[in-house]
């Protein structure tokens, strides 16, 4: 299957529920992923027990820049969070975390390549001088 090219204009015929997620990384993971084509996103273990996967939020950089501690709120580390990845996938793949955080905090099982035309924008969050 393919995302939609425009998804506000787009109906989906099998009924996918597409959302918008973004993915937070550090210089390194940014340059690894960004390095790669497609990109290459590759699952993780967090801390804290945590399955492996890719973590994503429905948060906006711009989002958790206007929120008092917002990246911290989310357990985003100041180094995990100067870069991220914006792109679109269907909501079934997201797995949400336990606790109270899932509402906004989901993971992908396993690693995911992604056609560099359906990221929507990528670089320094705005925190970081990004815009």
């Amino acid at each position: 299957y393919a995302y939609a090219p425009n998804p506000l204009g787009w109906v989906d015929p099998l009924g996918l529920k597409i959302v918008t997620v973004y993915h937070y990384t550090d210089q390194g993971g940014y340059n690894g992923i960004s390095s790669q084509k497609p990109y290459k996103f590759k699952a993780s273990s967090p801390i804290k027990g945590h399955p492996k996967g890719i973590y994503v939020t429905t948060k906006s950089p711009e989002e958790l820049a206007k929120t008092p501690n917002g990246f911290k709120k989310l357990g985003l580390t100041s180094t995990k969070s100067t870069h991220f990845f914006e792109f679109q996938i269907d909501d079934s793949l997201l797995k949400p975390i336990r606790g109270d955080r899932g509402e906004f905090i989901r993971y992908i099982e396993g690693d995911l390549d992604l056609d560099r035309n359906n990221v929507s924008r990528h670089g320094k969050t705005p925190k970081c001088g990004g815009k």
